[in-house]
């Protein structure tokens, strides 16, 4: 991970906008905006790479929940109908959305292997002929309005430590941990580190400036520099 912050790259790009003739004062557009730029950039190369066979993605690209907490639900979600007998775990709050499928998941006995395959393909993999299909085990991503969940089918523990390249990097920071609460809830989002690899920074710039460049701003997206909330919205039960 590079030692550069939110906070670096929002005035690095105000700098290269300005100094490209594109803004004529620092104050022209918001810190979220910029932020939220360099933040697609970040994620358009970085799954650029993910998906590119030839490439090594360093992990200072990767970051960690390190506990994320599971509860065990039937395979039929609908509280109308009777219990189907299968079960499979899901993340109790949504978790941030991986670049490109890429996911470690851990646990106190160590690392598994685990496929993914999309929501839909979940009851697919359960009536295969094929043991191996049917066993798994298998993770996947669905969206139930609030945010993003993690399920794990043959997945028998209760917490789980999960890996990736996110999109998102404030999420992660302000991901609950295993009792539920936000430890960086009262952190600024600016002095966060800015999750990339030091040989990126300058391609993320880059690719950033040229998305600004596109844009005029208008009363939506001018700034306002005392709001120093966080740009990530976690639910907390």
């Amino acid at each position: 991970m590079s030692g550069v912050t939110n906070k670096d790259i929002v005035a690095g790009l105000r700098d290269i906008l300005a100094s490209r003739g594109i803004i004529s004062d620092h104050s022209d557009w918001s810190e979220r905006l910029i932020l939220f730029y360099a933040t697609k950039a970040r994620s358009a190369i970085l799954k650029a790479k993910l998906d590119d066979k030839r490439s090594k993605v360093s992990h200072f690209n990767k970051q960690t929940l390190s506990c994320v907490p599971l509860k065990t639900l039937d395979i039929n979600e609908c509280p109308c109908a009777p219990p189907s007998g299968c079960t499979f775990v899901r993340s109790e709050f949504p978790i941030p959305m991986p670049i490109s499928r890429y996911l470690e998941i851990d646990t106190i006995l160590g690392n598994r292997d685990i496929d993914y395959v999309e929501w839909g393909d979940f009851r697919n993999k359960l009536r295969s002929r094929m043991a191996l299909d049917r066993e798994g085990p298998y993770w996947t991503i669905r969206n139930l309005g609030d945010g993003h969940y993690l399920y794990l089918y043959n997945f028998s523990q209760k917490f789980a430590t999960v890996t990736s390249i996110f999109e998102d990097t404030i999420e992660v920071f302000l991901y609950p941990d295993c009792s539920g609460e936000v430890k960086n809830k009262c952190a600024q989002y600016l002095d966060f580190p800015f999750v990339i690899d030091d040989g990126y920074v300058s391609f993320v710039l880059e690719a950033a400036y040229r998305m600004l460049a596109l844009k005029t701003p208008n009363t939506d997206e001018l700034i306002n520099q005392n709001d120093d909330t966080a740009a990530a919205k976690i639910p907390i039960k």
